[in-house]
């Protein structure tokens, strides 16, 4: 807003009047600082409380989860169904009562935020002081719009006063006594919105302060209080964990996993379990004859019947016909062997074994059919 009263005061010339435009321009740019402080402190009060609801809000659907997940490891617990252990009966109920004590500071930490937080907030957006101290604002920015309209009127009238018309003379004495009303009540109206609105501010500023120191203890509160029952809980259920080996341990280790069955591409799957991890890096070997056997175990030469593609560190190609020295078995389904001047790892199934005494048989077999032509 233009100070138009500046030309009308500045005019005259007097000092007094200059005193009274610079008292108005600093009261009219206090007015205008306190409106814009007090809309922010309003708006950011809105935000809070849209923020705690929304906590509120979404912190009520988790707990309906958590009571669900709570009851679930009750019954399971109490109930024991068949197999389960001890340890693990005990650490479900555990979790459940834990679970439930910590909805239970949830629950109260969303009380205290809306009680503490939510409603004090909205009740000061919605309160009377600021709505009044915004009316006598609104009221001086009337008073001066007509305070700049009847200076207008009065320098107008002046501008006609050196033609000695006496009817203008007394239109300009009733225009001058008119802005001196509209001035004096302009200024009773600004001093007052300045005061209404510095306690307007003050309050907004106190409030807010208070409130978020409220919203911080609540939370703060609730998570010493779930630290506190979780740490407990990791104690209790650790403790059942050490104590589960012996209540398992009479429980029969599964054996490995099988080869996977032949695929339509007349090649085996790869085997579920890795190589063993001593595998030693490839290397060729000069003479099968002189290759390492492993202790405690009878080497044997075997025929590949299917075709096998070393492709990892340590695994061993082999091919359908090729001979290969065995000279370990692993229980995980591979075995370790030399073929073709090369050692490492394959599928033990993929070799059969020679029979040597199957050999001799066909060499008489082969003899006497011989013999007889």
């Amino acid at each position: 807003m233009a100070f138009k009263l500046k030309n009308l005061f500045g005019s005259g010339g007097s000092g007094n009047s200059t005193l009274r435009d610079e008292a108005e321009q600093q009261r009219y740019l206090e007015l205008e600082r306190l409106h814009a402080s007090t809309r922010a402190a309003k708006h950011f009060q809105r935000d809070v409380v849209k923020a705690v609801e929304g906590i509120i809000s979404t912190g009520a659907k988790q707990l309906e989860v958590t009571t669900k997940l709570a009851e679930d490891c009750r019954k399971y617990g109490s109930e024991a169904p068949s197999g389960i252990t001890e340890a693990l009966s005990r650490a479900t109920l555990q979790y459940s009562s834990a679970r439930n004590r910590m909805d239970t500071e949830r629950d109260n930490m969303h009380r205290a935020l809306a009680a503490q937080v939510s409603e004090p907030l909205k009740t000061m957006v919605a309160g009377s002081p600021l709505v009044d101290a915004r009316h006598l604002k609104q009221k001086y920015d009337r008073l001066h719009e007509s305070a700049d309209a009847q200076a207008a009127e009065v320098n107008r009238r002046r501008s006609k006063e050196g033609g000695g018309n006496s009817d203008n003379a007394a239109k300009l004495q009733s225009a001058e006594q008119k802005l001196d009303q509209i001035t004096a009540a302009m200024n009773t109206m600004g001093t007052s919105a300045i005061f209404a609105m510095n306690k307007v501010e003050s309050q907004q500023q106190t409030v807010t302060l208070h409130r978020m120191l409220a919203m911080v203890e609540a939370e703060r509160a609730y998570f010493q209080t779930v630290c506190s029952v979780l740490d407990q809980l990791h104690a209790d259920i650790q403790s059942e964990v050490s104590m589960a080996p012996a209540e398992s341990s009479s429980v029969a280790t599964a054996p490995p996993t099988p080869p996977r069955s032949s695929s339509g591409n007349g090649r085996r799957e790869p085997y579920e379990e890795d190589p063993p991890e001593i595998f030693q890096r490839t290397k060729n070997v000069a003479d099968d004859d002189k290759a390492p056997v492993t202790p405690e175990f009878q080497s044997y030469k075997a025929i590949v019947t299917m075709d096998h593609d070393g492709v990892d560190e340590g695994e061993l190609t082999i091919s359908v016909g090729d001979e290969v020295l065995v000279r370990h078995e692993d229980p995980s389904g591979w075995s370790e062997g030399v073929c073709n001047g090369n050692e490492g790892w394959f599928p033990s199934s993929y070799v059969e074994r020679r029979n040597p005494e199957r050999r001799r048989r066909r060499r008489q077999a082969s003899g006497s059919s011989n013999g007889s032509r």
